[in-house]
């Protein structure tokens, strides 16, 4: 009850005094973050995260509705969250609807949650010609076990590709600024340095890479899809969960085209599910026969892995490919761990000594 009637004081607080200031990012528990964007996506997949631990409170998140239409919105946790915003959109709590441009949050947990675990993912489609979009989060009324933990505004714009006009000389690209969590000395450095500046691969925002997260079936395809140099191919349908105009639609209608990926049984493709790595090694294979690559292993034979039995029987070809090639090894705990997720900066490891073949 306490929690309760927490919340709604904080929603009062919250709309009395509602201010954005220009604060520095570092000084605020929100960040704001991007899916990886092309020059042809049609909609974008934005996340607003907490990272300090929070057990109750409110923030607000504000978009351009004039270049910008929300499509859904959805928490980490939504059996902790009550989401407010602009009507139409899907994943909204009932209640009271905000107007286009305002998304708000209220949280109560019954613990202390943990640092990224609270927060949004909304996606929205492009409806204007804006190149550049700036989204904003804004709090004040955050608590951690009844301690006020102060929460200023934070910032962040994500920029579209520019579109290159074929009957122009292209012009050389400005030097790709480092991200300020890849640094000389990370295991990662050159691979996701060398890759970025080819444009290969993008940050979540302007100066983050995130390299401990997770990647998506979606942008793995995404990056390959680039690095064959974006080539349209006529929309297949392949997959039902895929639609052509998605953010990674041309990307997975190419791989499906060229035979890199078949998806699941059921029909579908699962763009926003985590990429193993006994999944990632087949799709870089199967991309390694459609570039006219040589995949057989090289005589380099795979270890006794200790969890070598939990391989499934349609990736140990490409696997002991993968192995045998020098692009994929095992874990510092001497396990292959095929069912781990691939973190974004291993799949940019990967991906570069693929590259080198």
């Amino acid at each position: 009850m306490k929690k309760l009637m927490r919340m709604v004081v904080l929603c009062v607080v919250l709309a009395l005094s509602l201010t954005i200031g220009a604060y520095a990012a570092e000084s605020s528990p929100l960040s704001i973050e991007a899916e990886d964007v092309s020059a042809a996506s049609t909609e974008l997949t934005i996340r607003v995260r907490l990272t300090a631990p929070v057990t109750d409170g409110v923030f607000r998140f504000h978009y351009d509705a004039e270049q910008l239409k929300l499509l859904s919105v959805s928490s980490p946790d939504p059996d902790t969250a009550e989401l407010n915003g602009p009507a139409g959109a899907e994943g909204l709590s009932a209640g009271a609807k905000l107007p286009a441009g305002q998304i708000k949050a209220a949280f109560v947990y019954d613990e202390t949650g943990a640092a990224g675990e609270t927060g949004l993912e909304c996606r929205f489609q492009i409806t204007g010609t804006a190149r550049t979009f700036t989204f904003t989060a804004d709090g004040g009324a955050l608590y951690q076990d009844g301690q006020s933990v102060a929460c200023p505004a934070v910032s962040a714009k994500v920029r579209l590709p520019s579109v290159v006009d074929p009957g122009k000389p292209s012009q050389p690209a400005e030097p790709k600024k480092g991200f300020d969590d890849v640094k000389p000395g990370d295991w990662f450095y050159n691979e996701v340095t060398d890759l970025a500046g080819k444009g290969y691969i993008n940050g979540v925002s302007d100066k983050l890479f995130a390299p401990d997260r997770n990647l998506y079936r979606g942008m793995l395809v995404t990056i390959l899809f680039r690095v064959d140099g974006e080539k349209a191919v006529t929309n297949t349908g392949a997959f039902r969960d895929v639609a052509k105009d998605s953010w990674c639609g041309k990307a997975v209608d190419w791989a499906a085209a060229n035979g890199i990926v078949y998806g699941y049984h059921d029909g579908s493709f699962g763009p926003n599910d985590l990429v193993t790595r006994q999944q990632m090694a087949p799709i870089l294979w199967r991309y390694a026969k459609y570039k006219g690559l040589d995949v057989t292993a090289n005589g380099t034979v795979m270890p006794d892995f200790p969890d070598r039995g939990e391989i499934a029987g349609w990736a140990g070809e490409a696997l002991s490919w993968a192995y045998s090639r020098g692009i994929m090894t095992g874990r510092k705990d001497g396990t292959l761990d095929p069912n781990g997720n691939a973190t974004r900066a291993e799949a940019a490891v990967m991906l570069y000594r693929f590259l080198q073949l």
